[in-house]
């Protein structure tokens, strides 16, 4: 009996502790920019780059090396590698030329990523130095009272009441009159 009490009393007190807990969201929030430094995204930057021309700097490297062994040696086609061979094949390479070609094209991008960091972090480092400078530049403006320096120009004056339109010639009026038309150099 006591077995059962204890299990009912157990049973309901997880069920309430369960509905009174707080029902936060378990969705993951994005980073936001100011969570990171700069040279951490730089760095991140360059990481991707390095990982992402390696498949390309190999393959570059591995027709580069064959045609180059292959000129070397007067373009005889037993030099030719074909770098789709099976390792069984005669024309295909050496372990210690795949080994050198990996390692040269993990040097060449990792070479290729050391620049995108450094020119990153340059361009970075100029838009601070610049927005600093406008922050803390030269230029400091404060009112015209403060500065013994300054001389205070006066307004110009108030312009007149505006004057009504000068009287027309009695002959300019005749001839722009609704009136019939007089030529006034046939008047007499």
């Amino acid at each position: 009996m006591t077995k059962k009490r204890l299990f009912v009393f157990l049973f309901l007190a997880f069920s309430i502790f369960s509905l009174c807990a707080e029902t936060a969201s378990t969705t993951p929030e994005p980073y936001k920019k100011e969570e990171f430094p700069g040279f951490l995204h730089d760095l991140r930057r360059a990481e991707i780059i390095t990982l992402g021309a390696m498949p390309f700097v190999t393959f570059n490297l591995t027709f580069g090396y064959s045609f180059a062994n292959y000129a070397m040696h007067g373009f005889d086609s037993s030099y030719f590698v074909n770098p789709f061979a099976n390792s069984s094949d005669e024309n295909a390479f050496s372990s210690d030329e795949q080994i050198a070609i990996i390692v040269a094209s993990i040097c060449i991008s990792a070479g290729i990523g050391l620049t995108d960091f450094i020119v990153h972090s340059a361009k970075r480092n100029n838009q601070m130095r610049k927005l600093k400078s406008q922050k803390n530049g030269p230029i400091e403006i404060s009112p015209i009272e403060e500065d013994p320096e300054a001389v205070k120009i006066s307004r110009p004056p108030a312009p007149a009441e505006i004057q009504p339109e000068p009287e027309l010639p009695q002959e300019f009026i005749e001839i722009f009159s609704d009136e019939e038309y007089v030529d006034p150099r046939k008047k007499k």
